[in-house]
């Protein structure tokens, strides 16, 4: 495997990316730890916290795409820090309402301003490094948010037993110090107001990509919804020690991204692994069962996980730096989208067979479409754009 030197600025980047993208995970889920406690206090009701919860993902959704077009018209830079400064500022908001609608609101407005950031990073990001660099960049960026959502809870957990309120005060300055940070360290992207936006819609490649990324949240993010309540029914677990036990699998995903993307550099193509990740993962499920479920379903996350980082890697060897960004946002509001159509099947298999055992093995209709999808990018991957504008 080739070494990947990196110079002293370079190591200063590595590190400070995934770092400031870990800090906007604090903002966009700074709520969540909350909401329990503003159903005690009977701010909100219960029924009243899944909008909330959807407020907030609606948001996000809404800007992923926009936000592409935004960092390529007026700089990423730019997009990056509104985002931050918008995202902050609906944090200190939420200290000061006690209002359902307000909740609503400001959730929503955070939603929309975290929606900005990752197309405008992963534009900075095949900016500035070199596609040997650029894998590992990337994937740092993409573990900061499998662990994102762990560290929210963590964290919160400790600021609440002292003053609930800190957790927005808290999170929202540490985001504040990111940003400053980032904006004195990074320069600017070039700013183009046309190029290249009306073909990274018609790119095959990118829309092949973008529903592989959907069936891969669909299966992903769609059982890890449902862990801490598959492990405590099926494994016979108090929800304390199921909390716990779920709490292992981000951990070997994060161990099977890197597994995969070493495997891509020594020995096989990413869509291969794609496909190789897709078709394992169907076996699992089909042989899952209630006895053992804890260890089936690790093998599972090491398997759907082989190819995490791939996603965001393969768009900037297809298209130049300036329309990643914009391929990125529509990559990643595909996933959500699949993330929504996972967690509901397996709701809609659970209520009707009863057995969430058996509720997973619907996933595999996920599974072989997202094989479909990587078999046909593997057989029609296009060079990029700006070579074929050479020709």
């Amino acid at each position: 495997m080739k070494r990947v030197a990196l110079n002293p600025q370079d190591r200063k980047l590595v590190v400070l990316f995934p770092l400031y993208y870990l800090a906007f995970y604090l903002c966009r889920y700074s709520l969540l730890p909350v909401l329990p406690l503003l159903v005690e206090k009977n701010i909100l009701e219960a029924s009243q916290v899944g909008l909330v919860i959807s407020a907030l993902y609606m948001g996000y959704a809404s800007t992923l795409i926009p936000a592409g077009i935004l960092s390529q018209r007026y700089g990423a830079k730019r997009t990056v820090t509104i985002g931050a400064l918008g995202s902050t500022l609906s944090n200190f908001l939420l200290t000061c309402v006690q209002e359902f609608r307000a909740i609503l609101v400001f959730t929503f407005t955070n939603g929309v301003f975290q929606g900005l950031i990752w197309p405008s990073l992963m534009y900075l990001v095949s900016a500035k490094f070199s596609s040997d660099k650029l894998d590992y960049v990337v994937g740092s960026m993409l573990t900061a948010a499998i662990f994102g959502p762990s560290v929210v809870f963590f964290l919160a957990g400790i600021l609440m037993v002292f003053y609930p309120r800190a957790v927005f005060y808290t999170f929202g300055l540490f985001l504040l110090l990111l940003t400053f940070i980032f904006y004195k360290n990074i320069e600017e992207t070039s700013v183009n107001a046309t190029t290249f936006i009306k073909e990274v819609f018609v790119n095959r490649n990118v829309w092949l990509l973008a529903a592989s990324y959907m069936c891969f949240y669909a299966v992903v993010r769609g059982t890890l919804g449902w862990l801490p309540v598959i492990i405590s029914i099926e494994a016979s677990l108090s929800p304390s020690i199921a909390s716990l036990v779920s709490s292992i699998y981000p951990l070997v995903g994060s161990f099977s991204a890197f597994t995969g993307t070493l495997l891509s550099k020594r020995a096989l193509e990413k869509e291969q692994i794609l496909v190789a990740s897709f078709t394992l993962s169907i076996l699992i499920l089909l042989s899952l069962n209630k006895q053992n479920i804890v260890f089936w379903l690790i093998a599972f996350f090491f398997t759907i996980s082989l190819s995490e980082w791939f996603f965001f890697t393969i768009p900037p060897s297809i298209l130049p730096p300036e329309s990643v960004g914009l391929a990125s946002g529509i990559i990643d509001s595909m996933g959500y989208i699949g993330s929504s159509l996972g967690a509901a099947t397996i709701g809609f298999m659970a209520n009707t067979y009863g057995k969430y055992s058996t509720a997973l093995k619907a996933l595999t209709i996920f599974c072989l479409a997202g094989a479909v999808f990587s078999v046909i990018l593997s057989r029609a991957k296009q060079p990029r754009i700006s070579e074929v504008f050479k020709k």
